[in-house]
């Protein structure tokens, strides 16, 4: 019996006049995951393709590398992109370059992977991040704000920082988005959150570990996004003593307490390890955003959820260690 390369259909022989020939078109073709031209280098994994993408390749004023530098974006496109649900955005915490050109090393973080089983386009953006925002401020609470917004925005408002507008991470993102739009199939199914002239914020979701967390807390107060995420932060606090009682109280960082928040505490997410060097922070900001903790830990519910289980990195676990995949699930998809 010749056998049937494509999908093919049954027929009993006395539904067939003799000398009948058939010709059985192949199933229609699923679009696939591709990267987009000029992608520097790929790496196929069991949810689809994932792309690292020259920051200077998206728009010639933005910097591949400074100082220690920024390493290359990555962008995870799921293996059906045609049942693409969304668009999500990550940050790495300090120091992380999404892809190491110079070891060509792949180090998106576990949401990349997560994110696209979820069927959600990823976007792992490599912006500046060499030093910690806690060490640039030492403990002083009107230093965070400037910082980030210099990081975020490119507005040259911190002494502790130098980054222009072109390597902000508003117009890398934007810029990255471009490029996309640009080299990718013509036919590419975009999101909704990006399918415009401009990033629909309402249809994005936000996410970030650590440093990175902090940066997409602060984009999320200046827009509405679908979800926010925090792994390990924001950590953005100061410790202040409190003679009477004897005690040093933690207190947030002055940008976390503003009351401009456009993204409503509904859509806002957090993740902890109770061994977190920085847990007293990132705590003391989840009840200044008005966040309430899970009450199973297995099981999230309400705002955040603090995680138990042992780990000798209680820092990064909630980012990256894979016994904690549902939590990062739970909270930013």
């Amino acid at each position: 019996m010749q056998r049937c390369i494509h999908p093919c259909v049954q027929f009993t022989l006395s539904s067939l006049s003799v000398g009948t020939v058939l010709w059985l078109a192949p199933a229609q073709a699923q679009p696939a995951a591709v990267c987009p031209d000029r992608t520097d280098s790929r790496l196929d994994v069991p949810a689809g393709v994932v792309c690292a993408i020259q920051p200077s390749l998206t728009d010639r004023a933005i910097d591949d590398g400074s100082g220690r530098g920024y390493g290359y974006h990555v962008v995870g496109i799921p293996e059906h992109p045609d049942q693409l649900q969304g668009v999500f955005v990550y940050l790495l915490g300090s120091g992380g370059k999404p892809f190491d050109p110079d070891r060509g090393v792949f180090t998106p973080g576990q949401s990349m992977e997560e994110g696209m089983a979820q069927n959600h386009l990823v976007i792992s953006l490599a912006h500046a991040n060499a030093d910690p925002v806690g060490s640039l401020c030492n403990n002083r609470s009107s230093c965070y704000g400037p910082v980030r917004e210099e990081i975020v925005y490119g507005t040259p408002v911190a002494a502790e920082v130098q980054v222009d507008q072109a390597n902000s991470i508003v117009y890398r993102l934007d810029a990255l988005i471009r490029f996309l739009k640009r080299y990718l199939p013509a036919d590419f199914p975009f999101p909704a959150a990006i399918s415009g002239k401009t990033i629909n914020w309402r249809k994005l979701r936000l996410g970030g570990s650590s440093q990175g967390g902090g940066h997409a807390g602060y984009l999320a107060r200046d827009q509405t996004v679908e979800r926010l995420c925090f792994l390990a932060s924001p950590v953005d606090s100061t410790t202040q003593a409190d003679p009477p009682r004897g005690s040093v109280e933690t207190v947030s960082a002055h940008w976390v307490g503003e009351q401009s928040w456009q993204t409503p505490v509904e859509h806002i997410r957090g993740v902890v390890h109770q061994g977190d060097q920085y847990y007293a922070g990132i705590v003391a900001n989840y009840a200044t955003l008005g966040l309430q903790k899970s009450t199973s830990e297995s099981n999230p519910n309400h705002h955040w959820v603090e995680l138990t289980a042992p780990t000798d990195k209680p820092h990064t676990a909630p980012a990256n260690e894979r016994d904690f995949a549902y939590a990062r699930e739970w909270a930013c998809f």
